[in-house]
């Protein structure tokens, strides 16, 4: 018995539903090779490709789909996300307004343009892009942050320390948002303050590394502290994120950072290997590692590894 283009379809979107995503491929591929200008098969298999990290070819049928189906916002919106992963954020955005035209109080495409807007230096644009998602959805927490990035990236620090606050009005328990405040805090010479944020920021996300980083960072401008109890905190923070790394990829930096001192930190499972020496810049007076350089070696493995866990 033939089997049709649309029961090749509905196998296919079956599959894609369990998650079994090369047989929902392989059964997509099947229903256009049969009826080749199908905009939902195109669609669903340029999602599949990406799913896959297949993105340029995702890009492919997802272009097709939107041409077929001009009037198909998830063809738009699915481009948009396609184009900004492969690092085009100027045609994504164009994708993201043709999806807003058709969708125009969608939170999560506003959200997106402002991203994309953002990459391409235009960060008035993606502020206001970010008011739109907030108006669409007062509850996006991402867009309340994003937009206070932005005002403080514009200058404003002051507008961001008050969008930050709004955040924390809806989202008391949200740390990014405490975090980020700490930052501003820091910045406007508030440190007492900031350190106080981010003690509170950690306590509600005690996996997250970004507060204990910069808690390392505002203990630089504490006036109690020798160059020797910053490299003990240093090190703490080492200690943390490489009980988070151990057997990543992504592990290399801290595995430099592993041969700093005399003590070093040792993981289970690593050796000593001399083409791991640090590249460090070192104070021209102690020739020891600064507390900048040290730092950004924990944060490159933090950001590498529990970002993407």
């Amino acid at each position: 018995m033939n089997v049709t283009p649309e029961q090749h379809f509905q196998q296919a979107f079956a599959h894609h539903q369990r998650g079994e995503l090369a047989e929902a491929r392989a059964a997509y591929e099947r229903c256009l090779a049969l009826s080749p200008d199908q905009p939902r098969a195109l669609l669903n298999l340029g999602s599949v490709c990406r799913q896959l990290g297949e993105t340029a070819l995702a890009i492919v049928y997802l272009r097709h789909a939107a041409t077929l189906a001009p009037q198909d916002y998830n063809a738009h919106f699915n481009l948009g996300n396609a184009l900004l992963n492969v690092g085009d954020p100027a045609a994504a955005a164009a994708s993201y307004r043709t999806a807003l035209s058709l969708a125009p109080n969608d939170a999560s495409t506003w959200y997106n343009l402002g991203i994309a807007l953002g990459k391409t230096g235009d960060t008035d644009g993606a502020r206001g892009a970010y008011r739109q998602a907030i108006a669409a959805n007062p509850d996006h927490f991402e867009a309340r942050l994003n937009l206070a990035d932005s005002c403080s990236a514009l200058g404003e620090v002051t507008r961001a320390q008050r969008e930050l606050e709004a955040l924390l009005e809806h989202a008391p328990d949200y740390a990014p948002a405490i975090n980020n405040l700490a930052n501003l805090q820091q910045d406007t010479g508030q440190n007492e303050a900031a350190q106080i944020t981010l003690q509170r920021a950690m306590a509600l996300a005690p996996d997250l590394p970004q507060p204990r980083s910069n808690v390392l960072m505002n203990l630089q401008y504490h006036p109690g502290l020798t160059d020797g109890d910053l490299y003990r905190h240093a090190l703490e923070w080492g200690k943390w994120v490489s009980t988070r790394v151990v057997g990543r990829a992504s592990a290399r930096p801290l595995r430099q950072a592993c041969m700093l001192y005399p003590a070093p930190i040792r993981v289970p499972g690593w050796r000593d290997d001399p083409g791991y020496l640090p590249l460090l810049r070192t104070d021209s007076r102690s020739h020891v590692p600064t507390l900048s350089s040290l730092t950004s070696i924990w944060d490159a493995a933090a950001d590498l590894s529990l970002d993407r866990r």
